[in-house]
């Protein structure tokens, strides 16, 4: 049970409220005992109820935290109209008997107020239900809709074996650095990371490689623009591991 709102519907012997959302009828379990004339304490009195007859929290009642003038709080419970009745039966008094025939006579009244008079009353109310259902289902559509977008973004963290790797990888960061507005962190974050995990020098490897590059007469514009990506891609594992952290960066900053 889920308290939004409570609108008074009876004061008779103690107040009974209805919940807005699904027209649940309700009573402050306080007011019962004080109408029951209860000996002991309140809060005592509450607790070897609910334990003792197993009632349930968010199903049977919800408790509320009220702020008193004084600045300390009260807690007040409120409880279902069926589980207050079974309240007032066990105390098996004349208060008891006269609260609970209160009860039923309350549910009987609102039960007939409520029930459809007329083939057009019972039509609105199953359009209404209609709705209400039409509602729970476009929410429900719209959560497996988030789902599956989800679904899609962590796929596209899976390892790209083609040969495009490079592209990937390139697409990955720059999402992450528009995400974030700072493109080259990340890159220079994904450098450190592999040399980390990897134990390689990236610096020691691309100049090795421009030598070998220089040794087999590559143009010198060739040299100038073999990188970082060229010499990891040289070592598969090295390649591997690196898109791994690519792969990680992009699902702990964008996906």
């Amino acid at each position: 049970m889920y308290l939004n709102n409570l609108t008074l519907l009876e004061n008779g012997l103690i107040p009974v409220m209805e919940t807005t959302d699904n027209k649940e009828k309700v009573v402050n379990i306080r007011d019962l005992y004080e109408f029951l004339k209860v000996k002991s304490k309140f809060a005592d009195w509450i607790k070897n109820r609910i334990e003792r007859y197993d009632f349930i929290e968010n199903e049977d009642y919800i408790s509320v935290s009220n702020l008193l003038e004084n600045g300390g709080r009260k807690l007040d419970y409120i409880f279902k109209i069926d589980a207050a009745k079974e309240i007032a039966m066990v105390e098996n008094n004349t208060q008891g008997k006269l609260i609970r025939r209160y009860f039923i006579q309350v549910e009987k009244k609102y039960k007939e107020l409520n029930k459809p008079q007329s083939q057009l009353e019972i039509l609105q109310q199953t359009i209404n239900q209609l709705v209400i259902q039409d509602k729970k289902q476009k929410e429900l559509e719209n959560k497996i809709q988030e789902t599956q977008s989800q679904i899609t973004d962590i796929k596209d963290t899976i390892v790209n074996r083609e040969e495009d790797w490079r592209k990937e990888v390139g697409r990955k960061l720059r999402k992450i650095g528009l995400k974030h507005g700072d493109y080259k962190t990340f890159v220079d974050e994904s450098y450190r990371l592999l040399q980390e995990r990897a134990r390689c020098n990236l610096k020691q490897r691309l100049e090795n490689l421009r030598s070998r590059m220089a040794l087999n007469g590559s143009t010198r514009t060739a040299i100038d623009k073999a990188n970082y990506l060229d010499a990891i891609q040289l070592d598969m594992k090295l390649k591997e591991i690196y898109i791994n952290i690519v792969n990680q960066l992009y699902i702990k900053h964008v996906a």
